[in-house]
């Protein structure tokens, strides 16, 4: 780690434990030390911190040990142990400033005497809540806190402090490009807690120059300035100086007497830094600059200048428009107030104008009007326009007036809106739209509505609409079967323009279809044969036959049609022997609604009949000790056992061997199964006889298949 990304990292933390000193510890065994470091190539500084308050206070009273090893050479080669341990330098015990030696530093340093007072100072007056020793212990802790963190806080913001409070060290016995481990610790061992020492590592080599602070703002009023930056961007400062100068920027003087101090703005996680400045006099040019300031006491870079000046407060003056007329013909005159005393302190006046009252507003002169105008004609105004005046004085402040209305006589409608259309969805929702008029005054429309083409039309909007599209809501349960539509213009003068011509809309078919009728649900041998009503509503689209399994929740179709087919009868042949199925017939009309008829429960014939044997043979094994018999059957997972028939020539056929499938069971000797073809061999024969062989397949369901057919031969 280098020395600044150690410095980075840990005057982060600090910074953050000191925002966050309020909170106790609370429930922990292992206390820490946090450090810092910088170099400048002749020497080293170090800043530690206490992480909680009982290592402070029992820190103050032993004080701190500083140990450092060498652990690279100035080639940057990594040291031996021996090395090491022949380098190692030790401080200590490093311990706060006595009282007495605190007194020259806080005549010149409220920092100092802050520092101070968290050591020495008297406890703060505080009312007793209570007599009860638990309420006093949480006061004195509260107490404790308080003074842990403005010492922290001190310290971080004056390098003199930090070392006049234990918590800082300067190494000067340092050589230029070596690097060095530090470790502080408390000197006396605590009994009561662990702590954890920090470790630093250092490279002695000069510092690069620091960043300097961005984001500077400068907001100028009357004889003061509201200065605003930026601390997200470089977090390394603990505070902030400002500079000003007002010979243009040649030589600068710090202006505050304190460090300024980050903090975060209410709802947000920005750190903002913020100054007011008050100045001699207004119109002097002033340049501000910022500079950040590190816990080693360390000054950044100068931020970008920013300049200004201090200006008077605005006047307590109002502006308004107090006449519009229309003089002759296309001509209107605007008339304002502000008050003539102020004359000698206005640059001018500024006229706007707008079709719409929140505008957007244009400019109408193209040079100042003069502070003793109060009044302006427009020679080619609208037929109807807003117009606000904004009056500037000589210091930088506007005074703009609300928005009046001028209009010329008129007397003219608009035309009669044309290419009204209009669509109406499930939920009752209008949605119309038109043509725009081509009228420059046009002020909007007005919709109107009625349940017959002829019939009188009802106002929809309850004043006008600018747009020339409109959305509303109507009753879905009314029996008109169309609704009508018509819009008119008007404008700013409330001229009105004749109705357009009617828009029709019918209105969404809402109501299902009759329901169709499942007549019967037969099982068959080949399947399930069904038989239904179909609905009787004109405006059928489709018919559907609907199944499920009695454990299933969805339903699938197997069967559709249109409704220009007259279907009545359907033989499910995908059906499955000893399954119980639901079914139903769907009928759907041509805006999708959808009815149903009842379902009907029904189950496949099952008489027990299973797939025959196939591809049976027997011939004699080449040994000649023994028939061998070799068959195929598709695979059936409720397939169970073989039964193997055998008999003489002139006797019947008896059982010669059940052979059972690989399911667990165990299977006669000299038996052999394999997935889909099987095998068996008859051991027990004798020369010279012909037997005559037969298999039956048995199924776990009771099902079983017929008997192959029979197979002779004879033995020899």
């Amino acid at each position: 780690m280098t020395t600044r990304q150690t410095k980075h990292t840990v005057a982060t933390f600090i910074f953050g434990l000191i925002l966050a000193w309020q909170y106790p510890l609370l429930g922990q065994d292992t206390l820490f030390v946090h450090a810092l470091g910088e170099s400048t190539g002749d020497e080293v500084k170090i800043r530690w911190a206490p992480e909680d308050v009982l290592l402070w206070q029992y820190a103050n009273r032993t004080g701190y040990l500083i140990e450092r090893v060498t652990i690279k050479n100035q080639l940057g080669t990594r040291l031996t142990p021996e090395q090491r341990l022949a380098s190692a330098k030790k401080w200590g015990p490093v311990l706060p400033y006595q009282a007495e030696e605190w007194q020259e530093m806080i005549d010149t340093s409220e920092l100092a005497g802050m520092g101070a007072a968290s050591l020495y100072g008297e406890d703060l007056a505080m009312q007793a809540l209570s007599e009860n020793p638990l309420v006093q212990t949480y006061q004195r802790s509260q107490m404790d806190q308080t003074r842990f963190g403005f010492g922290l806080l001190a310290a971080d913001q004056d390098w003199n402090v930090a070392q006049a409070m234990g918590l800082a060290l300067v190494d000067k016995q340092v050589d230029k490009g070596k690097t060095y481990l530090y470790t502080i610790y408390p000197a006396v061992p605590a009994q009561s807690f662990n702590v954890q020492a920090a470790n630093l590592i250092v490279h002695a080599t000069p510092i690069k120059s620091l960043p300097p602070p961005t984001g500077l703002q400068a907001d100028f009023g009357d004889k003061m300035v509201f200065l605003e930056w930026d601390a997200n961007s470089t977090q390394l400062y603990t505070s902030y100086w400002i500079e000003k100068s007002l010979d243009g920027g040649d030589q600068f003087v710090t202006v505050n007497s304190l460090p300024i101090i980050p903090s975060t703005q209410k709802d947000s996680r920005d750190l903002m830094v913020f100054y007011r400045d008050s100045l001699l006099e207004n119109f002097q040019n002033v340049v501000y600059r910022i500079r950040g300031k590190t816990v080693f006491g360390s000054l950044s870079a100068p931020s970008d200048t920013i300049s200004g000046y201090g200006k008077p407060k605005r006047f307590e003056a109002s502006i308004g428009i107090h006449r519009i007329e229309e003089i002759e013909p296309k001509s209107l005159k605007i008339h304002w107030d502000f008050p003539k005393t102020l004359n000698q302190h206005l640059e001018g006046f500024d006229l706007y104008r707008a079709r719409k009252k929140q505008g957007p507003f244009s400019k109408l002169n193209p040079t100042p009007l003069k502070a003793m105008d109060r009044s302006y004609t427009d020679t080619s105004p609208f037929s109807s326009g807003y117009y606000k005046v904004i009056a500037k004085d000589i210091y930088g402040h506007q005074y703009e007036s609300y928005s009046s209305l001028g209009q010329l006589q008129d007397v003219t409608p608009p035309s009669a809106p044309i290419g009204l259309t209009g669509t109406l969805d499930k939920d009752g929702t209008v949605s119309l739209s038109w043509t725009p008029n081509p009228e420059e005054d046009l002020m909007g429309y007005r919709v109107f509505r009625s349940n017959q083409k002829d019939g009188f039309y009802n106002q929809v909007t309850s004043y006008f609409t600018r747009d020339t599209s409109y959305t509303h809501s109507v009753d879905m349960s009314t029996t008109t079967s169309k609704i009508f539509y018509k819009v008119i213009a008007l404008d700013f003068r409330e001229n009105y323009s004749e109705k357009s011509i009617f828009c029709e809309i019918k209105r969404p078919d809402l109501l299902p279809p009759i329901a169709p009728v499942m007549k019967q649900a037969r099982p068959v041998e080949e399947g399930i044969v069904l038989s239904w009503i179909s609905s009787t509503s004109p405006d059928i689209l489709e018919h559907q036959i609907q199944r499920r399994k009695i454990s299933d929740e969805d339903w699938n179709t197997i069967f559709k049609w249109p409704a220009v087919e007259s279907n009545r009868e359907y033989k499910d042949m995908e059906s499955k022997r000893g399954q119980d199925y639901h079914y139903r017939v769907l009928a759907i009309d041509s805006t999708g609604n959808e009815s149903y008829s009842k379902a009907v429960k029904v189950r496949q014939l099952d008489k027990g009949m299973r797939p025959g044997i196939e591809n049976f043979q027997v011939r004699q094994v080449s040994d000649q000790t023994g028939i061998q018999l070799e068959w195929s059957y598709p695979p059936n997972p409720s397939l169970y056992q073989f039964i193997i028939y055998r008999g003489k020539v002139g006797e019947p056929l008896r059982t010669l061997h059940t052979l059972r499938l690989e399911d667990g069971t165990t299977a006669k000797r000299n038996s052999v199964a394999t997935f889909g073809a099987y095998q068996y061999q008859d051991m027990r024969i004798k020369d010279n006889n012909t037997y005559t062989y037969q298999i039956i397949a048995k199924h776990r369901d009771g099902g079983q298949s017929p008997l192959s057919p029979s197979r002779s031969i004879q033995a020899k």
